[in-house]
This record gives C-alpha cells, structure tokens and sequence, in this order.
C-alpha cells in the first residue's frame, strides 16, 4: 500500500466503501491512506449508493455522517451526457456497464482523477485512470 505522500487524489467507488465499513483490511489501509493524504473524493452517486445500502436507520445516520467527511465532487449538466454516451458506446460493443456507475466514471474523466474500485468492468471505458481494489 503506497504512503500518504505517494496518494494521489482518487475517486472512491462505492464497492471500496462497502468494503471498508466491512473492515476489509485492504480497503481499510487504502482509505486511511487517502484520509491521510486528504485524498478522497466522492460524488453523489457514490454517496447515495453507500447509504442506500444501510439495513436500519442508525447505519443509515452512521453512513450519512461518514460521508459527509470527504471531499465531493458534484456531478454537472456534461457528466450525464457523457455518462450516457459511455453506456450507449459500451453497450454497441455488448459490454454492459451499470448506468450509475458509468455517471461516477463520467465524474473521474472530467475531473482527470483516477478511480478506485473492487468493481472491474470499470477497466472497460475508454481514457478512465482505473486502479483494481481488490
């Protein structure tokens, strides 16, 4: 795991938040690398997808709380249309990427900030920095 000075500034997919608040030691060394660095970032996407995933209202307080720590990154007008575009084009070749996270990648290409996740189709959309989480 790289040291906090070595951390670049990163998007935070979902499924690495998930496995964080599991305790998932290689997420868990990531995160508190990226807290250390101040490197994190999130978009409302992500947000949404990690409360949403709460099984009582007190995780879902816990995770709201928790994710209001990082730094986010509000998704424009463009990143839908290119989310779109990037659905439609991977679809054409019959990859099959999740719309919601096609908007999260559509957020990392206009930022030009790498991705982490443990999701690998994000490997499939053209010009996305994608790091694999595993």
């Amino acid at each position: 795991m790289p040291s906090a000075r070595t951390v670049e500034r990163s998007v935070v997919d979902t499924s690495v938040w998930v496995d964080f608040f599991r305790g998932k030691a290689p997420a868990v060394a990531l995160i508190h690398d990226l807290a250390r660095a101040h490197a994190a970032v999130i978009c409302g996407q992500i947000v949404q997808e990690t409360i949403q995933g709460a099984r009582t209202e007190t995780e879902m307080e816990f995770l709201r709380a928790q994710m209001g720590l990082w730094h986010h990154e509000a998704e424009q007008p463009e990143d839908f249309h290119r989310a779109a575009g990037i659905y439609a084009r991977l679809r054409w070749k019959g990859v099959n990427v999740p719309p919601a996270d096609c908007l999260i990648a559509a957020v990392a290409l206009r930022r030009e900030l790498p991705l982490l996740s443990s999701d690998a189709h994000f490997a499939q959309i053209p010009g996305l920095k994608f790091s694999h989480v595993k």
